[in-house]
C-alpha cells in the first residue's frame, strides 16, 4: 500500500500484527526500540523436537540466510511515546488495499509451514522484562556491608567517636608528645597517612600488646585504637580524594581482575574504604587476629556470665564490658569483611587462612556456642543480629557461597553422561526411582518384557503379574451399591478384584452392561475391557518360530501362512524403555540415601553391627587398602573445603537445634511486630512508614527517595528507622546463614542436610514464613529502601572528620552581568493573573509511577520503567529469594511437607511474589507451586491455570513429569507420614552411628541395642534352662539304652 494513498488517515503509531510476522526473517527481527535488543535464542518448537524437517533439510538448524518472504515492514514501535489524540475523520475513505503478494504457487494459504512458523517463533519477542538491577549473589558491596554492621543509635555513634579520643591519646603517647588534644591531631602533624610502614607496625603492636592486659579501663582504650585503625582513620581520611598528601594512590586493576568499586553514594568515601582493607591487612601482617578473637571470647563469655579466670578483673563495669564487646565484635567483623572480599575480587586466601588457624575453639565453633546460649538465657545483653552477621560471615568466608558450592558438585559429577544433546538443549533425565515405577507398569503390561535394568537393585512392589491390588483404596470405592454393578468411578486405577464385573479373558468387545436398580447401568467406562490387564502369552520374536520343545514350526507356518516376524511389544514402548534407561542419572545425595539405606536395614535384620571391628580397626597399625598417604588438601581446594564442613557438622551437632531455634525466633518476633502493627501500618510496614510510591528513583529532585517521611507519610523518629532497619538486616542475615548450611551439608552428605531441615520443619518454618508473606506486600517492600542516609557510618564518619560535609552544599554564584539593581525587590503587582499564580504557588510534581508489576505468565500489567531500576531494597530482594530457597528445599520431593503447604493455603500468599519481576524470586516461587500443584483440587487447578502454565514454561522438566496429571495421590498422601518417619529414623541412626559422642551417647551404644534380646534372654536365665534340658534328654537316652 503507498503512503500517498492514506494521507487523510489517522496518524496513529504503526504496528506490527502477527500476519506480517510470518514471512519476517530472523535477521529483520523488530526491536522495540524501548528494549536492548539481545540475541534471541527461543526454544525449540514442537516440530523441531519431533524433527519434523523439511527436505534436504537434515539436521541442521534453520540459516540465517535465507531469502526473504515477507511483505513490507513498518515502522518500529516506541514504547517512550504515548499515542496521540485521533485527528477527525478523513473526508473521503482510502482506497481499497490491494491483494497481498502471494508467499509462493506452492505455499498453501490456509495453513502455516514449518519455515514460517520458525520465522514466527524468532520474530516474538523472549528476553525476559528486568526492570531492576539486582544480581542475586552471597553478598552485597563492601561498603554496603561494612555500613549495615552500624545502627543508627546514640550509644553507638558515641561509641565510634569513642575510637577517635582513644586513639588520639595513644598515637600522641606513642609519638613522645604525651597526651595530646584532638586539635593538634587536626592540623596533620601526625597523620596516620604520613607514618612510615615501620612506625605502624611497631604501634600496631604495642596496641596488641595492651588488649592482653588485666586492667578493664586501658584494655578498653587500646581496643578502641585500634577499632580506629581498622575503620580506616576514618577522622583524616572520610571526604578525602581518592590519592593522600603522600601520593599513595590506588593501583589499577589489571585487564580480567574483578574489581568492587564503591557505588556511586560512596565515592567520597573511597579513601577510607581502601585504608580500612590496607590497615587490616596491616595488622594481621603483626599477627593481630588471635589476640583479637581472644579478646572477643573472653569478653562474650564475661557477658553471659562465664568466669573467665585468666582476667581477674573481669568483674568490672557493665558498661565497659558492653563497650569492649563492641569493640571487638566490630573489629572481628571488620576483618571477616576484608578478607572475603580480598577472596572474591583478588583471589587472596591469606586472611582466610589465619582464620582458620585459630586455636581451638575456632571463631566458627564460638559463635555458634553463642547461639545456643541464647536459647537458654534470655537475659543475656548481646545483640543477635551482630552475632548472626558474624556467624554468616564466618561460614562464607571459611566454606565460600555459592560458586564455591557449584565447584563442589560439579567435582562430584559423573563426567561419564552427557549434559546437553547434539543441538547444546540440556538433556532431560530421570531418576532411578521414576524408571523403577516405570519397569513396573511396563512388566505388569508385558510380564515376559524385561528392560534394562536400574541402577539400584529396587525390590519390586508385587511378584504376580496381575495388577496390584489397591492397597490405599478411596473414599469413593466403597461407596458402591450391592447388586446394583456400580463401582469405584476411576475403575482404570483398580486391580481387576476390585470390580464388581470380572471378565475372564482380555476380550476385543466390551461384555453386555448390566443394569442397576432401575434399569439404569453406569458408565460406559466401567464395562469396558480393564487396560490393566497383562498380555499373558510372551512376546513373539523371530526366536518363537522355535518354542515349545517339540521341533520347528516350518510345516505349521506352511499350513497357516504366517510366520513370526518382529517383537509383538509395541516399537513405542521399547524406545520408551531405552530412553527411560539412557536418560536415568543418579545423584550423589541419592546414591549416599541408598547406602544408608542398605545398612540401616542390615543392622536391623542382624546381618552386621553398625560398627563392625570399629575397636579392631583403630589399634591396626597395617595401612588400609586403598589407603594412600594424601597431602594436605590445598588451601581454597574443595577437599579442605568438605573436610571443613565435616568438622563443623561434628563440633556442632549437640548445638544446631538450639542454633536453629534461636534463628527462628528472630523471624517470630519479625511476624509478632507485624502482626501488632497491621492495624496502623499499610501495605505490610511498621508503625510509621508508609510505601511512597515515586520511589524508583526515576523522578527527579525526590528529597524522600526513601520512601521514609513521605508527603503524606506520619513523621518516623530514628529509633523507628533504626528498630526496623534492624530488623531486616537480621532477616538477611538469617537467612544467609541457613541457605548455606542447607547447601554445603547437601554436597557433604545428604543426612546431615536432611537434619537441619528437620529442625526446621520442628521449628515452625513453613507456617512462620508464609504468615510473613500473607503480612507484606511483598512487590512493595522491595522498593521501600528504609535508610536515612546522614546516618549511615560513612555519612557520619564525613561530618565528624577533619574535612565535613560543608562542601557538598550548593553554592548559587552570581551571574558575571548583574549588578546592584538586581537586588530591589519586585514591583508590586495590582491585581492577580490568572492561572499563573495557581501554577507558581504549585511546583510542577512528576508523574506517580507505580512499581513494575507483572502478571504470572510475566508480562507487565504496567507500563516498565525505560532504565533498569537502582533505588530498591537489595535486603528485601536477598531476603525473600533465601526464604523461598530454604522452603523449597525443606518441601522438595516431601509429600507430608507438601501437604503443610496446602493445607497452610500457601498459594493465595506465594502469588504475591509473582507480581514481582524478578527472575529467581519467580523461579522459586513457581517451584513451590509445583511441589503442591499434584494434591490440590479440580477447582483450583481450572483457576490456577496461567501459574500453572508458567511453571511448565520456566522450572526445569524431568523425563516422567507427571506432577500434574497426580497419578495415585491417595497412595502418597497414606504414605507420607511413614516415610517422614522413616527418614527422620535412618538420618537419627546416622548420627548415631558417626557421631555418638556429640549425640550424648557413648561409644558402642548401637551393638548394645541390637543386643537387645540377648541381655533379656541372659536375664530370664534361658541359657542355663536350656543346658539342664539338654542334659536331661542325654540322660534318659542312656536310661533307654541300658534297659534295651
Amino acid at each position: 500500500m503507498e503512503p500517498s494513498n492514506i494521507l487523510d488517515a489517522p496518524q496513529v503509531p504503526a504496528v506490527i500484527d502477527e500476519a506480517e510476522l510470518i514471512g519476517l526473517e530472523s535477521t529483520k527481527t523488530p526491536v522495540i526500540q524501548s528494549e536492548p535488543a539481545y540475541e534471541l535464542n527461543p526454544p525449540l518448537d514442537t516440530a523441531e523436537q519431533q524433527c519434523l524437517l523439511l527436505d534436504g533439510e537434515g539436521n541442521l538448524p534453520p540459516r540465517q540466510d535465507e531469502p526473504d518472504l515477507s511483505a513490507p515492514s513498518r515502522p518500529n514501535l516506541r514504547r517512550d511515546n504515548s499515542v496521540p489524540s485521533l485527528s477527525p475523520a478523513p473526508l473521503h475513505l482510502p482506497p481499497p488495499a490491494p491483494p497481498a503478494p502471494s508467499l509462493g504457487a506452492a505455499q498453501p494459504t490456509d495453513s502455516l509451514s514449518l519455515m514460517q512458523l520458525r520465522n514466527l517463533v524468532n520474530a516474538l519477542p523472549r528476553v525476559e522484562p528486568t526492570p531492576y538491577s539486582f544480581v542475586y549473589e552471597d553478598a552485597s558491596s563492601f561498603a554496603e556491608e561494612l555500613e549495615e554492621w552500624f545502627s543508627y543509635k546514640v550509644e553507638e555513634q558515641a561509641m565510634i567517636l569513642k575510637t577517635l579520643s582513644s586513639f588520639t591519646h595513644e598515637w600522641g603517647a606513642f609519638n613522645g608528645l604525651g597526651s595530646i588534644n584532638r586539635s593538634a591531631y587536626e592540623e596533620g602533624g601526625l597523620d596516620w597517612a604520613q607514618a612510615s610502614d615501620e612506625q605502624r607496625k611497631e604501634f600496631i603492636n604495642s596496641l596488641l600488646a595492651g588488649i592482653a592486659q588485666d586492667d578493664p579501663s586501658a584494655r578498653l582504650i587500646k581496643l578502641e585504637a585500634l577499632l580506629y585503625i581498622l575503620l580506616g582513620c576514618w577522622h583524616e581520611t572520610a571526604g578525602s580524594p581518592e590519592t593522600d598528601s603522600t601520593g599513595d594512590s590506588k593501583a589499577p586493576a589489571s585487564p580480567g581482575t574483578k574489581t568492587d568499586f564503591p557505588p556511586p553514594i560512596f565515592i567520597k568515601s573511597a579513601l577510607q574504604i581502601r585504608y580500612i582493607r590496607k590497615n587490616t591487612q596491616t595488622i594481621l601482617s603483626c599477627g593481630g587476629l588471635q589476640p583479637i578473637v581472644d579478646s572477643l571470647t573472653a569478653s562474650c563469655l564475661r557477658l553471659c556470665g562465664v568466669d573467665v579466670s585468666s582476667r581477674p578483673g573481669s568483674q568490672g563495669d557493665k558498661e565497659a564490658e558492653r563497650r569492649e564487646v563492641w569493640c571487638t565484635m566490630t573489629a572481628v567483623y571488620a576483618i571477616l569483611e576484608v578478607g572475603r572480599v580480598e577472596e572474591k575480587e583478588n583471589q587472596d586466601l591469606s586472611i582466610r587462612t589465619q582464620i582458620l588457624q585459630l586455636n581451638e575453639p575456632n571463631l566458627l565453633m564460638t559463635l555458634v556456642d553463642l547461639i545456643a546460649k541464647l536459647r537458654w538465657d534470655d537475659s543475656i545483653a548481646l545483640s543477635l543480629t551482630k552475632v548472626s552477621l558474624l556467624t554468616w560471615k564466618t561460614i562464607l568466608v571459611c566454606f565460600g557461597g555459592l560458586p564455591e558450592v557449584g565447584k563442589a558438585k560439579e567435582s562430584f559429577r559423573d563426567k561419564s553422561h552427557d549434559e546437553a544433546d547434539a543441538r547444546g538443549q540440556p538433556i532431560i533425565t530421570a531418576s532411578p526411582l521414576d524408571y523403577h515405577l516405570f519397569r513396573q507398569e511396563i512388566s505388569s503390561k508385558y510380564p515376559a518384557y524385561n528392560p534394562p535394568p536400574p541402577l539400584f537393585p529396587l525390590e519390586p512392589e508385587n511378584h504376580s503379574i496381575l495388577p496390584p491390588v489397591r492397597n490405599h483404596p478411596s473414599k469413593a470405592a466403597g461407596n458402591h451399591i450391592f447388586g446394583s454393578g456400580l463401582g469405584n468411578m476411576n475403575g482404570h486405577n483398580t486391580s481387576i478384584f476390585d470390580q464388581p464385573v470380572h471378565i475372564a479373558t482380555p476380550a476385543p468387545s466390551p461384555p453386555p452392561s448390566p443394569a442397576g436398580p432401575g434399569g439404569k447401568g453406569g458408565k460406559k467406562q466401567n464395562y469396558q475391557t480393564n487396560q490393566l490387564f497383562p498380555f499373558l502369552y510372551p512376546p513373539l520374536d523371530e526366536a518363537s518360530n522355535n518354542l515349545g520343545g517339540k521341533g520347528s514350526t516350518d510345516l505349521q507356518d506352511l499350513l497357516v501362512g504366517r510366520k513370526w516376524e518382529g517383537s509383538d511389544i509395541p516399537a513405542s514402548i521399547l524406545e520408551a524403555a531405552e530412553l527411560f534407561a539412557r536418560r536415568m542419572r543418579a545423584t550423589r545425595a541419592m546414591k549416599q540415601l541408598w547406602e544408608e539405606r542398605v545398612h540401616f536395614m542390615k543392622y536391623e535384620r542382624g546381618w552386621s553391627g553398625a560398627d563392625e571391628n570399629a575397636d579392631v580397626e583403630e589399634l591396626c597399625l597395617e595401612p588400609k587398602e586403598g589407603d594412600v598417604a594424601k597431602e594436605p588438601a590445598p588451601p581454597g581446594s574443595t577437599e579442605e573445603r568438605m573436610r571443613l564442613v565435616e568438622d563443623f557438622y561434628r563440633k556442632s551437632l549437640p548445638n544446631l537445634q538450639s542454633m536453629v531455634i534461636v534463628l527462628i525466633k528472630a523471624i517470630l518476633s519479625h511476624v509478632t511486630a507485624l502482626v501488632t502493627q497491621q492495624a496502623t501500618a499499610p501495605n505490610g510496614l511498621q508503625n510509621g512508614f508508609q510505601y511512597q510510591e515515586n520511589q524508583n528513583g526515576n523522578a527527579p529532585g525526590n528529597p524522600n527517595a526513601n520512601g521514609v517521611n513521605g508527603p503524606n507519610a506520619t513523621v518516623s523518629t530514628n529509633e523507628q528507622i533504626d528498630g526496623m532497619r534492624t530488623q531486616e538486616i537480621n532477616d538477611k542475615a538469617v537467612s544467609g546463614i541457613l541457605i548455606l548450611l542447607l547447601k554445603w551439608f547437601k554436597v557433604s552428605h545428604i543426612l546431615k542436610f536432611e537434619y537441619v531441615t528437620q529442625l526446621l520443619v520442628d521449628s515452625s518454618y513453613v507456617p512462620l514464613i508464609l504468615k510473613l508473606f500473607q503480612l507484606q506486600e511483598i512487590e512493595k517492600v522491595v522498593n521501600f529502601k528504609c535508610e536515612q542516609e546522614e546516618l549511615n557510618f560513612f555519612q557520619f564518619c564525613r561530618a565528624h572528620s577533619r574535612i565535613g560535609i560543608e562542601e557538598e552544599k550548593p553554592t548559587h554564584e552570581a551571574d558575571p552581568g548583574s549588578d546592584s539593581d538586581d537586588a530591589a525587590p519586585p514591583p508590586i503587582r495590582m491585581r492577580r493573573e490568572d492561572g499563573a499564580n495557581s501554577q507558581s504557588e504549585q511546583p510542577t510534581q512528576p508523574p506517580i509511577q507505580q512499581p513494575p508489576e507483572v502478571d504470572e505468565l510475566g508480562f507487565p500489567t504496567n507500563e516498565l520503567p525505560k532504565e533498569p531500576i537502582t533505588n530498591f531494597s537489595w535486603r528485601a530482594f536477598f531476603t525473600a529469594i533465601n526464604y523461598l530457597r530454604i522452603m523449597q528445599k525443606v518441601c522438595k520431593n516431601k509429600a507430608h511437607r507438601n501437604l503443610m503447604l496446602v493445607s497452610y493455603k500457601s498459594s493465595q500468599f506465594l502469588r504475591k511474589c509473582l507480581k514481582v519481576p524478578q527472575p529467581e524470586l519467580r523461579l522459586y516461587t513457581l517451584k513451590l507451586f509445583k511441589n503442591q500443584v499434584p494434591y490440590c483440587g479440580r477447582k483450583w487447578r481450572q483457576t490456577n491455570m496461567r501459574v500453572i502454565t508458567a511453571v511448565y514454561l520456566h522450572c526445569r522438566p524431568e523425563l516422567r513429569d507427571d506432577w500434574l496429571a497426580g497419578s495415585d495421590v491417595d497412595a502418597a498422601v497414606d504414605d507420607s507420614i511413614p516415610l517422614e518417619q522413616a527418614l527422620r529414623a535412618l538420618t537419627h541412626w546416622h548420627n548415631l552411628k558417626r557421631y555418638p559422642e556429640a549425640m550424648g551417647a557413648k561409644s558402642g551404644i548401637l551393638e548394645d541395642e541390637q543386643d537387645f534380646f540377648r541381655r533379656e534372654l541372659e536375664k530370664m536365665d534361658w541359657g542355663d534352662e536350656v543346658g539342664d534340658e539338654t542334659q536331661m534328654e542325654q540322660q534318659g537316652w542312656d536310661i533307654h539304652v541300658e534297659g534295651w
